[in-house]
C-alpha cells in the first residue's frame, strides 16, 4: 500500500511522499505544528490533520497535483522569506515557462539545530520504526552502529592476534610468479618467508576523517568512537627485499606483498540513522574494489585484500568476486586478490580458482582457533551435565569440530580438574565429571 492510500501516516511516509528531510517532520511535529498520535515511540498522522497543516500555508503546492503557474512574486510570500530568515532570492526556484514554481511547504525553511535530548529522541523514532519494518519484512536486516562497531572490533583485533603470532608465510609457485612479473613453470616451485619480528611489518588506519564529514564535524570524541563504526583496516606489509632473501636461486622479488583485512560499513548511514537496513551492494563494492586495484598497479603491489562487512553482501556482490555457477566471471586481476567477509554469517567469499588466495584465506576467517576450542568446550560440558558423561567417539559429531579442536577443548576440561576420563564396558573412553 502506498503512502497516498494510508489514512495515518508515519513520518517516513510523510517524507517520501514530498520529498522533505526526516528532521523537518520531526520537528513540526514535536513542536506542535503537526498533530499527531504517538505509540511508544513513535508517531503517527492522520491524513486529515496532514491536509489541513497544509492548508495553512498559503503558499503551498501540493504533490502531484497540476497547479497553474504561480504568479510573480507577491506579498505574501514576501513575508513567509523574511519570517523564515531567507530572502526570496536565496531559495531554490524550479524554471517555468510563465514564473517560478512555489516552494515546497515541508521543505526546511532554516537549518535545525538539535539539542543532544531531541537528538536522541530523533534516533529512537527511526529505530523503533525500522525494528517495526524488520518484524514485519518488510527491510531483510537491521544493525545499529554500536553493533557493527562491536562486530568491527573483534574482527580487527582477531586478525591482528594472527599477523603477530605468524612465523613464516608459504609462497606458492602462482603467486611467486606474480611477485617476480614473470611466469615460471615448475608448478611444484614454493618459496617460505621466515618472519622473526612480525610486528614490525604490521601497520594501521582507519576512516576517522571520512567519519567526520558523514558527522558534519572538525572533532571526534572517544564516547562517538565507542559506539560507531571506524572502518578501520590492518595489513601486513613485506618489502621486496625481504621477499627475494627466501625465493628460489636467481630470482628477485620486483612487486612488495600486502595481507590487508579492511573494514567496511556504510558511515554516512550510521551518522544520520543511527543504523543500517541494506547489505553491502555490488556497485559500491565495485568502487572499493576498482580503487583497491588502481593503488596496487600505481605502486607495484601484490596484494589480498580481505574487505569485511558487519552486515554481509548482496549475492551480486558476492557473484561478482567468486561466482562460483560460473567460475570464468569470477574477479581476477594480476595484482589485486579480494576475499570478501561476511562478519555476520562467518563465511568468506574468494575466487577459489586463483590458487594466490587460498593459502591465505585462514588469516581472514572470522572464528580464530581458539574461539572454536571454547565453543566445542561449551558443547561438551552441555552434555555432561545433560547426560553425566560423553564418549570420546561421538565427539566429532557433538562438536562439529575436527579431532584437533575437540582433543584441545578436552583438555582444557581435564585441566581444570573438574572433569575426568574413564573406561566404560562396551563404550570405551569418555568424559564426566570428577569424584572428589
Amino acid at each position: 500500500m502506498s503512502s497516498k492510500e494510508k489514512s495515518f501516516l508515519s513520518i517516513r511516509d510523510i517524507c517520501e511522499e514530498f520529498e522533505v528531510d526526516y528532521k523537518t517532520i520531526y520537528r513540526a511535529i514535536t513542536g506542535g505544528e503537526l498533530p499527531s498520535s504517538r505509540i511508544g515511540a513513535m508517531y503517527r498522522v492522520t491524513r486529515a490533520d496532514l491536509e489541513v497543516y497544509l492548508k495553512r500555508k498559503n503558499d503551498i503546492v501540493k504533490p502531484n497535483r497540476e497547479e497553474p503557474a504561480a504568479p510573480p512574486l507577491n506579498s505574501n510570500l514576501k513575508a513567509y522569506a523574511q519570517t523564515s530568515g531567507n530572502s526570496p532570492a536565496s531559495r531554490p526556484v524550479a524554471s517555468s515557462p510563465s514564473a517560478s514554481a512555489k516552494p515546497n511547504p515541508l521543505e526546511e525553511d532554516r537549518i535545525d539545530v538539535f539539542s543532544p535530548e531531541e537528538e536522541q529522541s530523533f534516533l529512537q523514532i527511526r529505530l523503533d520504526e525500522a525494528k517495526e519494518q524488520l518484524r514485519n519484512k518488510q527491510i531483510e536486516l537491521m544493525m545499529t552502529s554500536l553493533q557493527a562497531k562491536q562486530r568491527e572490533i573483534n574482527a580487527i583485533n582477531r586478525f591482528e592476534r594472527k599477523l603477530r603470532e605468524l612465523v613464516s608465510l608459504r609462497l606458492p609457485m602462482s603467486l611467486i610468479s606474480t611477485l617476480i612479473n614473470r611466469p615460471l613453470e615448475d608448478d611444484s616451485m614454493s618459496a617460505t618467508v621466515r618472519l622473526t619480528n612480525p610486528a614490525q611489518y604490521i601497520s594501521n588506519q582507519d576512516n576517522s576523517e571520512q567519519l567526520m564529514t558523514a558527522l558534519n564535524t572538525g572533532f571526534l570524541e572517544q564516547s562517538l568512537l565507542d559506539r560507531m563504526p571506524l572502518n578501520p583496516s590492518k595489513m601486513l606489509s613485506l618489502p621486496t627485499a625481504l621477499i627475494s632473501q627466501y625465493l628460489p636461486s636467481g630470482l628477485k622479488a620486483m612487486s612488495s606483498f600486502l595481507i590487508e583485512l579492511r573494514l567496511w560499513s556504510d558511515l554516512n548511514a550510521y551518522a544520520n540513522d543511527g543504523f543500517v537496513t541494506t547489505r553491502i551492494s555490488q556497485t559500491t563494492l565495485f568502487g572499493l574494489i576498482t580503487e583497491a586495484a588502481r593503488q596496487a598497479e600505481e605502486v607495484n603491489c601484490a596484494h589480498i585484500l580481505a574487505i569485511a562487512s558487519p552486515v554481509g553482501w548482496t549475492q551480486e556482490a558476492i557473484d561478482f568476486i567468486s561466482n562460483e555457477l560460473n567460475p570464468v566471471d569470477a574477479y581476477t586481476h594480476t595484482l589485486l586478490m579480494p576475499v570478501l567477509v561476511d562478519l555476520g554469517r562467518n563465511i568468506a567469499f574468494y575466487n577459489k580458482h586463483d590458487s594466490r588466495i587460498e593459502p591465505f584465506v585462514g588469516l581472514f576467517t572470522p572464528v580464530m582457533r581458539d574461539e572454536r576450542i571454547a565453543a566445542a568446550a561449551a558443547a561438551i560440558q552441555e552434555n555432561v551435565r545433560r547426560y553425566e558423561y560423553v564418549p570420546e567417539s561421538d565427539m566429532p559429531k557433538l562438536t562439529e569440530a575436527p579431532n584437533d579442536i575437540w582433543q584441545a577443548a578436552v583438555s582444557r576440561m581435564l585441566a581444570t580438574g573438574r572433569y575426568a576420563k574413564v573406561e566404560v564396558k562396551g563404550i570405551g573412553t569418555v568424559l564426566k565429571l570428577a569424584q572428589h
